[in-house]
Order: C-alpha cells, then sequence, then structure tokens
C-alpha cells in the first residue's frame, strides 16, 4: 500500500516535471504519465488500455454538450 503511494507520488512530481521542465504538451504527458503509472502498479497493457479508455471517456461525455456549444458559437 505504501509502495503504491509512493509510486503515485513519483508519477505526479514525473507530470508536473515534464510539463514545466522538458515542455511536454499537457496531454501527452498525461497520457504517457498515466500509460506508465498503470504498468508500474502491474494492471498489464491490454488493462492499462482499458483503464485509460475508461477515463478519457468518462470525461468527454461529461464536457461533451460544453465542446458542442463552443463548436456552434464559433
Amino acid at each position: 500500500m505504501m509502495l503504491s503511494l509512493f509510486i503515485l507520488i513519483f508519477f505526479l512530481l514525473l507530470l508536473i516535471f515534464s510539463i514545466s521542465k522538458w515542455k511536454v504538451h499537457p496531454f501527452i504527458a498525461l497520457l504517457l504519465t498515466a500509460l506508465a503509472l498503470t504498468l508500474s502498479l502491474g494492471m498489464g497493457g491490454e488493462k492499462s488500455v482499458q483503464v485509460l479508455l475508461e477515463g478519457f471517456s468518462g470525461t468527454l461525455r461529461g464536457i461533451a454538450i460544453i465542446i458542442i456549444s463552443g463548436a456552434f458559437i464559433r
């Protein structure tokens, strides 16, 4: 349990560092960090991709109306 917490903190710091110091695009940095985190926690390749897709689809579902409304305004 504590090891998982330290791994999470490490990857959060890596995410912040990659965006601020290495100037990696935030979406790419988030995607790669999330994939590396799931793999390091032992989820495996297929499960990692499944978890990432579920997370992104849930987020997109929540903001889809805002995005579509913004496209109509333009």
